[in-house]
Parts: structure tokens; C-alpha cells; sequence
């Protein structure tokens, strides 16, 4: 019974995890690789979590996904929100469908500036208190302020 209540615990952190902290992952994939399809987002934010399961989760843990319907909806509720913008292009000149490519908007800029600030002062906090010394609120700061 303890493995059902533990997993139900876990799924639920990490839809909690995910609809916090996938909007601000998103909008630092598009600062950083902008102009950018959808689909290679979600294959930045899929390589990102197998790489974290192989680094941080210990054999009891799986790690957790995030739905390709998740990040999508996301994306639109950015847009929606105003801190991305869209733009349709052409693939090629064989008719391809065109793809949308995201690019941050002035808005989306501050909210990632504000909103990585806040993340990384409360993250810094939480291990500082735990004493885990793999993550320092030093450390955590320095790789805020070095532009990442």
C-alpha cells in the first residue's frame, strides 16, 4: 500500500512541478534558441528530463514526463498571455507545411528575468536549509547572475 500512496504523492508533485515550472523552461528555450518550433521544444524538454533521470533519480524513482498535450497548451497560453509571438514560415519549397516558430515578446523577456530570480532565491533557500550541499544558495545565485 505504501508504493500506491508514495507514486499517487509523487504524481502528484509533478503535475504541480510541471504546470509551475514548465511555462518559465519554456520561455528560457525560446530566449535561448529563438526563432524555435514547437517540436523542438518538446524534444529540449524531453532530453532535459531523461538527463535528470539519469543524474538525480535513485532506483526507486522513474523521474517524471511531461505530455507533448502539455507543452503545447502551454505555448498557447503563453502566447494567449502575450510573452511569446508567432510567426508561420515555410519549411521548404516542396509545399512542406508551414511551422510555428516562438520568439519572446518584451513581455515574455521580464516575466523569465523575474521569474528565475524568484525560483532561484526560493530553490537557494530550501537546500540551504536542508544543508544539501550539492545545491548552495552561492552557487545557485552565481549561476543566476551569469545570465543562464
Amino acid at each position: 500500500m505504501e508504493k500506491k500512496d508514495d507514486r499517487n504523492i509523487l504524481n502528484l508533485i509533478d503535475s504541480k512541478i510541471a504546470k509551475g515550472i514548465l511555462p518559465i523552461a519554456l520561455l528560457q528555450i525560446i530566449k535561448v534558441k529563438a526563432p524555435v518550433h514547437a517540436y523542438d521544444i518538446v524534444k529540449v524538454i524531453h532530453r532535459g528530463f531523461q538527463e535528470y533521470k539519469q543524474e538525480v533519480c535513485d532506483d526507486s524513482e522513474t523521474g517524471f514526463e511531461i505530455s507533448r498535450a502539455l507543452i503545447y497548451s502551454t505555448l498557447q497560453k503563453l502566447e494567449d498571455d502575450d510573452f511569446v509571438k508567432t510567426s508561420w514560415v515555410n519549411q521548404d519549397q516542396s509545399g512542406t507545411p508551414s511551422k510555428k516558430n516562438y520568439e519572446l515578446t518584451r513581455n515574455g523577456a521580464l516575466f523569465l528575468k523575474h521569474a528565475k530570480k524568484r525560483i532561484t532565491d526560493v530553490v537557494g533557500l530550501i537546500f540551504e536549509y536542508h544543508g544539501d550541499s550539492k545545491y548552495n544558495l552561492a552557487r545557485l545565485r552565481k549561476y543566476h547572475t551569469s545570465g543562464n
